[in-house]
């Protein structure tokens, strides 16, 4: 607190909407002068509205007395690594396994939206991707983001609403507001769980390393997954309604289901982020 006011959830989500609609654009817009390639352009775009969105954040939480240390608590350890790697995976399967009921679903009635809709394709990607666009997708998509997103949702905005509404109300709103400021109508329901998850994560070992690391993960993992594999997306148009094509996918579904309910489940009641306070 300073000078009796706390800091208030609004500005901070005001920040990252801000930084979304303009800050990104902007930059991408600017970059879009100069003679690079399209991945270097969107990537960097996002590295540098991020980036700008951080030093505000930065700034706002400072003046509130609240520490780089007070957000990220516990340093790095190397337990964060298989973490990490073992709920992304889990994440993963979840998120390709909810995506699968729908496109069955859909499919059910017209084969041919669903195929569009969620841009399945019969040959593999060929990514355009070289030198430099490699750099700044790296940074972009597997440093800037998962630290910033992670930073402004587990570090601060959870122990804002926390202390105003408690824990509980906290992970929930914390995870609808990840959901929805990420505009993927698709992936909501699996958005909503991972925001859940990275609440849990964070009130459990109390250190932001575990969380950025995980988001991380998770970011390579469904990189390659879609882009270098093409899993699950490399399917013909008469593939999509028949349950027998989509094994792989109802396998994740049946082991990251109850994986991630029993996490969830035994980490109910919450505690641990506020003292005594659940």
């Amino acid at each position: 607190m300073i000078n009796g006011k706390a800091l208030r959830s609004r500005d901070i989500v005001a920040v990252f909407v801000v930084s979304i609609l303009i800050f990104i654009p902007f930059a991408t817009l600017v970059l879009k002068m100069f003679p690079l390639s399209e991945a270097v352009v969107s990537n960097g775009g996002m590295i540098i509205g991020y980036g700008l969105m951080f030093v505000v954040i930065r700034h706002t939480a400072s003046t509130f007395s609240i520490s780089f240390s007070d957000v990220t608590k516990r340093p790095f350890a190397r337990i964060f690594f298989p973490l990490a790697i073992a709920y992304a995976a889990l994440l993963l399967a979840f998120t390709s396994g909810q995506n699968f009921i729908v496109v069955y679903l859909v499919a059910q009635y017209d084969p041919g939206f669903a195929y569009a809709h969620w841009n399945f394709h019969d040959v593999p990607y060929v990514l355009q991707i070289t030198g430099w666009g490699y750099v700044a997708l790296i940074v972009a998509q597997f440093v800037i983001a998962p630290f910033v997103e992670e930073f402004v949702f587990r570090g601060l905005l959870l122990k804002v609403w926390s202390d105003r509404w408690g824990v509980s109300t906290a992970v929930l709103l914390n995870a609808a507001l990840f959901a929805a400021l990420h505009l993927n109508r698709h992936y909501f329901l699996s958005t909503f769980v991972f925001g859940i998850v990275m609440c849990l994560l964070y009130i459990r070992y109390q250190s932001l390393w575990v969380n950025v690391l995980t988001h991380a993960v998770f970011n390579l993992m469904a990189f390659c997954y879609q882009f270098l594999f093409n899993f699950h997306w490399l399917k013909s148009l008469n593939e999509l309604d028949r349950m027998s094509n989509w094994v792989p996918e109802i396998g994740m579904l049946l082991v990251s289901v109850p994986a991630l309910s029993v996490l969830i489940i035994k980490s109910w009641p919450l505690s641990g982020l506020l003292k005594g306070r659940k």
